[in-house]
């Protein structure tokens, strides 16, 4: 629903901050207490925070490089530090923690307080560029992108016609 809504919005960084805000929730919950139904409620709200960011983070990527090898590399390049995260996780979750693992739901909760931070930062940059780019060039409609224009005429992030997606 979440990967719906932001496609038919063309927004990315409102979406990535408020399913960070549901997990963030969730590893409050899953700090605060011991309450065996409040934690099961906080994974919950852990697994619909977490999943729906890579999926938007993606895509976020994928709209704002434009070039068959910019956005391979780009895209790549996100899925690597993602992965990179995910060795992390394995070190910060120890046996020894359980059953609560206090240190691991904390440094995920830090992590997704920085993912939200981060999100509507980068979307705060981006929209600021795209309005200079307006002041600048005027507002456009639309860029062609098409192979049969000529390199030049396409300079894809350059051309003044595009438009970052926010």
């Amino acid at each position: 629903i979440v990967s719906w809504n932001s496609d038919r919005t063309l927004q990315r960084g409102y979406h990535v901050a408020s399913v960070s805000a549901l997990a963030i929730i969730g590893y409050i919950f899953l700090l605060a207490t011991e309450n065996v139904g409040v934690r099961y409620a906080g994974a919950v709200l852990v697994a619909c925070g977490i999943y729906p960011i890579i999926p938007l983070t993606l895509s976020w990527v994928s709209n704002n490089n434009l070039g068959h090898t910019k956005r391979g590399v780009a895209i790549a390049s996100t899925s690597l530090c993602g992965q990179c995260f995910s060795m992390l996780g394995t070190q910060i979750y120890k046996t020894e923690d359980g059953p609560r693992y206090v240190r691991g739901h904390a440094v995920c909760l830090v992590f997704m307080i920085l993912a939200g931070i981060s999100a509507m930062t980068l979307r705060i940059l981006l929209k600021r560029e795209n309005d200079r780019r307006d002041k600048e060039y005027g507002v456009s409609d639309s860029i062609d992108l098409s192979e049969d224009v000529d390199s030049e005429e396409r300079l894809y992030e350059k051309n003044p016609k595009f438009r970052y997606a926010l």
